[in-house]
């Protein structure tokens, strides 16, 4: 045997040790994604079904500030810098700083 067919051999051991090692060292973050992935597959299984759609249809047409909304518009003002202010008072502030030019 000489050492180039040594070098071979050499090669090939710690290859297939480093290949066992690796594996060993990355089952358990493989494992999370395994997990993570059927998990994902049920949960689109789950939303394909039609009662799922439904129930998302619905909840994207629910609007739960629907009574606040009239109450509140009535409160406030838009500027014309497009910024809402609550109008419950007179503007104190200077003309120049107010944004009318009269």
């Amino acid at each position: 045997m000489n050492f180039r067919e040594g070098t071979r051999r050499l090669g090939i051991v710690f290859g297939v040790l480093g290949g066992t090692i690796s594996a060993f060292a990355g089952y358990p973050s493989a494992r999370d994604l395994w997990n993570v992935g059927a998990a994902n597959r049920k949960f689109e299984s789950l939303m394909a079904s039609p009662t799922m759609m439904k129930v998302a249809k619905a909840a994207k047409e629910y609007d739960p500030w629907e009574k606040y909304k009239s109450k509140f518009r009535k409160r406030l003002r838009i500027t014309r810098n497009r910024t809402c202010r609550q109008g419950v008072g007179p503007d104190t502030r200077p003309a120049h700083r107010r944004g009318d030019r009269r």
